[in-house]
């Protein structure tokens, strides 16, 4: 197959990705808990909000008030933004692989494996921080796998690694793994590399940490914020939650990756495979054994080296002598290509299946009902009590507080007289002991059976 062909194919998977991506957040229009708090953080940049958290991850919001300075603020504009991040990543990702798999068929159905996969499907238009995060970390690999690969050209590629690793830790602290490409030039003592590399990530850094220590007094601010509040509300999940999540992603494709390691060994000394031998040491641990709450878009995080290590474990199965035969090596293909068909085939079903039920939910949603009911009714200026706080924040603009205690007087303590209490049935913090306190008088029901309770709070 010639190359001319093989970009061919390429461009049509990232394009049928993308139309998919388009329709996906055409139809799923609710948005998801955090999307609320990065979307109030952006539109807190136009005008002035009741509501927003300032110690998310930064740089998120920034990507999207430059296309709703331009375009006007819509949900819509803020989800094509996202989409394109996704189509860079499955891009990103092509490149990063043909450093490592010779192969073209094994890089091209990786590809296509993590383009319709479930997961990334569900995230790929989603205003979180998981895909742009892991767009700047492939884009910061790549380049600096570029440069290694001819070193005859431009230092400046470890320049603009070094601004994209510093854009990945900013969009997403974990992401900042990337930085340790550092480490590589260190133990190498290309010292002229590293500059230029450091003064990428310092392009970036010092003007974002003076902004920091102007706002808040703390150039790191962002970063102890972020980590304050998760160590005070995220829970605790066992590694086993982890586990299955990667399990129902990769399904029976996991067990070439033990192959991998071999060829990780065997390799260790080449820096391509230094990069990607540091990325498996430091972030597989990291979110196996650090990171308290094991949510399956975390798994976003680790696809990019899991999937590579699958495809590593194949090609090194396939160097074996046993494969000199073709009938044999073409069945290790055969099994291969089903092991990823099933795994897509059947997460797929579930994904459409639950799109379509999440969207039969969305046409009458108590919630959404709720909102509107309290933008016609409710002052802007008195407080709204809810366990989906973040909604009545960004789509009323009202003052929002989590129903974080039973007691009436605590939760009013800065009010004059009253509060406004909307009870989500889906959410937790669903709390029958502040409605049976309160004076409720109005309920939002929809198709799906979740109910909102608005009831009257007073002192």
């Amino acid at each position: 197959m010639n190359n001319k062909t093989k970009i061919i194919l390429v461009l049509i998977v990232l394009l049928i990705s993308l139309v998919l991506q388009v329709f996906l957040a055409s139809k799923d229009t609710a948005l998801l808990w955090d999307e609320n708090a990065y979307l109030a953080n952006a539109k807190s940049y136009f005008e002035p909000v009741n509501y927003d958290e300032d110690f998310r991850f930064p740089f998120l919001e920034l990507y999207i008030v430059p296309v709703w300075f331009v375009f006007g603020i819509s949900d819509f504009s803020a989800h094509l933004v996202v989409i394109l991040f996704s189509v860079g990543t499955l891009f990103l990702f092509y490149l990063v692989s043909k450093f490592y798999i010779k192969r073209w068929r094994v890089s091209f159905s990786l590809l296509v494996f993590l383009a319709f996969s479930k997961l990334f499907l569900f995230w790929s238009f989603r205003v979180y921080t998981d895909i742009p995060s892991i767009f700047f970390f492939l884009l910061s690999w790549y380049l600096f796998l570029y440069h290694w690969k001819y070193k005859q050209r431009n230092n400046w590629l470890l320049f603009f690694s070094g601004m994209a690793a510093i854009f990945a830790f900013n969009t997403r602290f974990p992401a900042g793994g990337c930085l340790f490409l550092g480490v590589i030039l260190l133990c190498y003592k290309e010292w002229n590399r590293l500059l230029y590399f450091a003064l990428g990530v310092i392009s970036i850094l010092v003007p974002w940490s003076i902004r920091n220590i102007i706002l808040y007094g703390n150039p790191m601010w962002d970063f102890f914020a972020q980590y304050s509040v998760i160590a005070t509300y995220n829970a605790t999940q066992p590694l086993s939650v982890l586990l299955l999540f990667i399990y129902v992603s990769f399904g029976l494709s996991l067990l070439f990756i033990p192959f991998s390691f071999i060829k990780l060994f065997k390799e260790r000394s080449s820096k391509n495979y230094q990069s990607l031998i540091l990325f498996v040491l430091v972030l597989i641990p990291y979110y196996f054994f650090f990171v308290s709450l094991k949510l399956e878009r975390y798994v976003i995080a680790l696809f990019p080296i899991l999937l590579l290590l699958v495809g590593i474990g194949l090609e090194y199965i396939s160097s074996l002598k046993l494969f000199n035969e073709k009938n044999y090596l073409y069945l290790l293909y055969f099994v291969f290509g089903l092991f990823l068909i099933l795994t897509l085939v059947s997460n797929g079903v579930v994904f459409f299946k639950d799109e379509k039920s999440v969207v039969y939910c969305q046409t009458n949603s108590s919630l959404q009902q709720s909102i509107d009911y309290a933008k016609e009714h409710i002052l802007p200026s008195d407080l709204i009590i809810s366990n989906a706080w973040p909604w009545f924040g960004y789509y009323g603009n009202f003052r929002v507080l989590a129903p974080w205690t039973d007691d009436v007087d605590e939760l009013l303590i800065y009010e004059k007289i009253h509060a406004w209490l909307f009870m989500y049935s889906k959410y937790d913090l669903y709390s029958q002991t502040l409605m049976d306190k309160g004076s409720c008088f109005k309920n939002f029901t929809d198709s799906c059976g979740y109910t909102v309770t608005l009831c009257r709070l007073e002192k």
